[in-house]
């Protein structure tokens, strides 16, 4: 996979996210991308739309004030995904918060899922930096067998390195 890093952002990563990006701090807070991988079936548009559900019960769920703006269908490097854009207030002094959720099908079985966050001060900014900086990954050559947009072919399911390339 690779990904382009703007100038001044930092790369970092966790076992929970194996690439972190964090935009310089700007008004107390360091706009970032998170990527994580799991195990994904089926690997298709219908598949990903019943993903982005049960994703939607648990924003309802932990996030005060969630309020979904958008959920599209895009691709990221010719694969199908969702992206979808929301906006949360958290209880107490911390900030409003402008947030993205990218999910893609990077192969059969492996699903990359990309989570951008900013403030509600930020976002008319940084959130549309964060949807260019997702939507231009390139994820690398599909192997045989690897499902493409739309199809459920048979994959291996190894689990691919979000590491940038």
């Amino acid at each position: 996979m690779t990904v382009e890093v703007p100038d001044g952002w930092s790369v970092e990563g966790s076992e929970t996210f194996p690439l972190q990006l964090f935009a310089p701090a700007r008004l107390g807070y360091r706009s970032n991308l998170m990527f994580s991988h799991e195990r994904f079936s089926p690997p298709t548009a219908e598949g990903l739309a019943g993903f982005l559900a049960s994703v939607r019960a648990a924003q309802r769920r932990d996030y005060t004030d969630f309020v979904e703006e958008s959920a599209e269908e895009v691709e990221i490097d010719g694969r199908p995904a969702i992206l979808q854009r929301y906006h949360w207030g958290p209880e107490g002094p911390a900030p409003a918060m402008a947030q993205l959720l990218a999910l893609a099908v990077v192969e059969a079985g492996l699903l990359l899922e990309v989570d951008g966050a900013t403030t509600a001060a930020l976002g008319h900014e940084m959130r549309p930096l964060l949807e260019e900086i997702l939507l231009g990954i390139r994820l690398g050559a599909r192997r045989p067998g690897d499902a493409g947009p739309g199809d459920a072919g048979p994959g291996d399911g190894r689990p691919g390195d979000p590491r940038p390339g």
